[in-house]
């Protein structure tokens, strides 16, 4: 941000409340604009790989920015940060959603354990799903 005509700078906190932004955000922009802004990458190509992936980039820009890129263009950003340090590339997982009656997800949480799935000691929902469902959909 320029300085004012009264030449003090706006801290962080004055700054994100201005740009109406939190300061997590705030920072993560600011690692992205650091990270990118000397390296020719249009703009345009930045903007539609969004801020959250490129964040991670930033954060690991070890693999080369231009392959970097390429994987954010391909994977989720829950993904990539394991891809970018070099974890091996996972088959594309699909995500379900279902929208169950109480009843309903009785039913299902009841098939889901009878096949394998468990329940955490702290929390709530289970672990072991989806091999869970697999077993009950083989049957």
């Amino acid at each position: 941000m320029p300085k004012p005509p009264d030449g003090d700078r706006p801290t962080l906190d004055e700054f994100a409340s201005r740009v109406k932004l939190s300061r997590r955000t705030l920072c993560y922009l600011l690692k992205v604009w650091q990270a990118f802004s000397d390296l020719g990458i249009p703009r345009d190509r930045l903007v539609r790989t969004g801020w959250t992936k490129l964040a991670a980039i930033a954060e690991n820009l070890e693999a080369g920015a231009e392959e970097a890129l390429a994987l954010a263009e391909t994977y989720t950003a829950k993904e990539l940060p394991a891809l970018l340090k070099g974890a091996p590339r996972k088959a594309k997982a699909r995500t379900v959603l279902l929208r169950l009656t109480p009843r309903q997800y009785d039913q299902f949480e009841a098939v889901l354990l009878a096949n394998g799935a468990r329940r955490p000691k702290r929390g709530r929902g289970l672990s072991g799903k989806e091999k869970a469902l697999m077993k009950a959909l083989a049957q």
